[in-house]
């Protein structure tokens, strides 16, 4: 996972695979945190198992 602190209210989320794979809840626990006092861009790099059932 890597924030990137855009301006005073604006912060984009980025999550690769094993952060979403290994903690989902904790993920969106962080993400709802930031939204308290800022915009947030959340960015998912996509799992590979979900890369193939979009290809199917």
């Amino acid at each position: 996972m890597v924030i990137y602190k855009i301006s005073n209210k604006m912060v984009i989320v980025k999550f690769g695979e094993s952060s979403i794979r290994d903690s989902f809840r904790k993920a969106v626990e962080l993400v709802l945190k930031l939204r308290e006092e800022n915009e947030v861009v959340v960015i998912l790099l996509a799992l590979r198992r979900s890369q193939r059932l979009f290809w199917v």
